[in-house]
């Protein structure tokens, strides 16, 4: 009994100092809370038996471990971040128990891993993939002497988009890669500017940025016809682009006649930015659709009532 009490009202930077690998870290408030509801119950006499006052510290320990240790670091790790990857009781099984087989703390774990991953690689490719499409069109635009009105756009987005990727890389404190990263797209512009990129690579780059723009507008256009609306679509944002792409088009048509590598990047966007603005139209009659059906059967319920 006084080893498992020492357990849970141990000395709080005691237990810091081990590393928190035989005990769980709790802070003084939280160790005098422990120690007054154990003196409470115990004068009540609701604690008879060894047994009967470690279920209750067990208890105990499972509901608060993580939000009385939220300062606390363990093993270099913050524990909100150990909060995170094991909640609940999983904090109290993995580490302070060492079950590293636990099942369903193991799914559950790898379930959030899996989560943290895919958000951050597709938030980050997402910006890559952008960058590479607009860096290849103001670099094909430059390198084939067109007007500064037909890639400059292109150009400011790009510029845009290095800022974003640097800024991702900096404050997730990857500064190296944040600082190979900025050398790597200085190289790339200057390679651009002084014509050491060969115009079969920038007319290979062009032609890639077709099947970026329908996949990443394609996958935004299949999930809407899954979840029967377009979510928090813009009907403004959406039209802006789509009139956008076309006059793009128009102004190439124009300038410098049917250039299939310059102008399908633009057709396509017309294209799928055209089917998002009829989804989000389509949707948002068919939900005024469903709410006038709505208020026409309540007004007949109503009115049935009253004749009843």
């Amino acid at each position: 009994m006084n080893k498992f009490f020492y357990f849970c009202t141990s000395s709080y930077h005691q237990l810091c100092r081990q590393g928190c690998k035989k005990a769980i870290c709790w802070n003084s408030q939280m160790k005098r809370t422990l120690i007054a509801g154990y003196r409470g119950r115990k004068a009540n006499g609701k604690y008879r038996d060894q047994g009967t006052m470690r279920n209750w510290f067990q208890q105990q320990s499972k509901m608060i471990q993580v939000d009385a240790t939220y300062k606390l670091n363990w093993h270099g790790f913050p524990v909100l971040m150990i909060a995170y990857f094991f909640p609940g009781g999983c904090f109290y099984e993995v580490i302070a128990k060492k079950n590293f087989v636990h099942k369903e703390c193991l799914s559950l774990f790898l379930s959030r891993v899996l989560g943290v991953a895919i958000t951050i690689g597709s938030s980050f490719l997402c910006q890559l993939l952008g960058l590479l499409t607009a860096a290849a069109g103001s670099a094909y635009g430059y390198e084939m002497g067109f007007v500064f009105g037909q890639w400059g756009d292109s150009l400011m987005i790009s510029v845009q988009m290095v800022i974003i990727v640097l800024q991702m890389l900096w404050y997730s404190r990857s500064h190296a890669y944040a600082a190979m990263f900025f050398a790597l797209s200085s190289c790339a512009t200057l390679a651009a500017v002084y014509h050491y990129i060969p115009i079969t690579a920038l007319m290979a780059l062009q032609t890639c940025s077709v099947p970026i723009i329908f996949v990443s507008k394609g996958i935004q256009i299949v999930r809407n016809c899954k979840q029967n609306g377009t979510g928090q679509l813009s009907l403004i944002t959406v039209v802006m682009q789509f009139g956008g792409c076309l006059a793009r088009a128009y102004v190439i048509l124009r300038e410098l006649g049917i250039d299939w590598i310059v102008l399908m990047p633009c057709l396509v966007s017309a294209i799928l930015n055209g089917l998002l603005v009829a989804q989000i139209v389509y949707y948002k009659n068919s939900k005024t659709a469903k709410r006038r059906e709505k208020i026409t059967r309540r007004l007949r319920k109503a009115k049935q009532k009253k004749h009843n």
